[in-house]
């Protein structure tokens, strides 16, 4: 992540010369959700799976990101920016910086441990599609496909949107 050192799990703290605001290109004053707000365009704009993006604007930009998000970093780095030079604020920066470092760590080791929900429904999913019986069903003179499963009923509304779709694509030039 951002906040370590090449290679190391040892904390970098975020450099409070770096104007964290005109990064994501918002006032000092702004709330929270403008914050957010300008993240979530930021990293639409320059995440490195699309053109013009690049890993480290990304980087950058979610540093400043998690900088200003939290208030209690927030805090510290508006302290330390209107005073430099004062001792007491790097020191509350610095170990701010570094609880969140270690907090960021311990939800992402977190994530995800228990993947029970997700199992239970790919098993009744799965389980679904395996035992869903097709059939027709004669109404007068039309025949109508059938599904004893949830999964099959989709299957058929889907299947038959799909030949509406195709059926007017192809069949009328």
């Amino acid at each position: 992540c951002h906040l370590c050192n090449e290679g190391s799990h040892v904390p970098k703290v975020p450099d409070p010369a770096i104007d964290y605001y005109a990064i994501l290109g918002v006032s000092s004053s702004a709330t929270l959700e403008e914050i957010k707000g300008a993240y979530r365009r930021g990293s639409f704009r320059c995440h490195p799976d699309r053109t013009g993006g690049s890993h480290e604007s990304f980087v950058t930009l979610t540093g400043a990101y998690q900088t200003l998000s939290d208030p209690h970093i927030r805090a510290d780095y508006d302290r330390v920016r209107r005073a430099p030079h004062d001792p007491m604020a790097i020191q509350q920066w610095v170990k701010a910086a570094e609880d969140a470092h270690v907090r960021t760590q311990q939800v992402a080791q977190e994530y995800p441990k228990d993947w029970s929900l997700f199992q239970r429904w790919m098993d009744g999913f799965l389980g679904d599609v395996a035992t869903t019986q097709y059939g027709t069903e004669r109404h007068g003179h039309m025949f109508y496909p059938t599904a004893s499963g949830w999964t099959g009923r989709l299957f058929i509304i889907v299947g038959g949107v799909l030949g509406i779709v195709l059926y007017s694509l192809y069949a009328n030039p």
